[in-house]
């Protein structure tokens, strides 16, 4: 074999092993996108129940203030906190960073992330500042609490009212449920007169 034949052999071999590592690459990227597709779709069904039982465990926080069980309200809160905890740990990993920037999917886990922040907001900012003062028995600093608690809501409200539909008709439902709830919930810091007055507590099922 002369130097030119050895020299075209010795590119075709270069070529083959370079498209061969090419290959390589391409089916580690797809094994690695299924892997994380597969993760996102898991994480994704535990999200959507965590923030269905956020909304449950609320209507119930809801109606232990109407009554007056403080005892009850820390429960409820302990229990919020946990469940949004959860979750915002969840939508805040690098996979649903990166999912959140994809065509066709991007929209639907944007969506997920922003109503799974307006929860938690809620807990962290307003539900547990009122767990913390049901517990200290100020009935003044409770009511601020109640008030802080409303701003909340109402701030969660608006930014969940402005999210866009998206492709996923379980995200979308999701999202349907949680402005539904949020824009019948009473204003917290009423419960107290409710009470007082001796009427029921709103009835958030309905």
């Amino acid at each position: 074999m002369g130097f030119g034949s050895t020299h075209m052999w010795s590119q075709r071999h270069s070529a083959g092993k370079a498209h061969r590592g090419l290959l390589m690459v391409l089916l580690v990227l797809i094994l690695a996108c299924g892997a994380g597709g597969f993760e996102l779709y898991r994480e994704g069904h535990a999200v959507k129940s965590q923030s269905a039982d956020i909304l449950t465990s609320m209507k119930t926080l809801s109606r232990q203030m109407t009554t007056g069980d403080f005892e009850g309200v820390a429960t409820s809160a302990a229990k919020i906190e946990k469940q949004a905890a959860q979750a915002r740990s969840t939508v805040d990993g690098p996979l649903w960073q990166i999912a959140s920037q994809l065509p066709l999917i991007g929209e639907d886990v944007k969506n997920v992330r922003t109503l799974v922040d307006a929860l938690s907001d809620i807990s962290e900012k307003g539900i547990g500042p009122v767990a913390q003062q049901a517990k200290s028995g100020d009935a003044f600093r409770l009511a601020e609490a109640y008030i802080q608690l409303d701003a909340e809501i109402e701030k969660a409200k608006k930014t969940v009212d402005e999210l866009s539909r998206g492709s996923n008709d379980e995200v979308n439902n999701a999202v349907a449920r949680a402005k539904e709830y949020l824009g019948r919930v009473p204003d917290f810091s009423e419960l107290g007169a409710i009470k007082e007055s001796g009427k029921h507590s709103y009835d958030l099922d309905t």
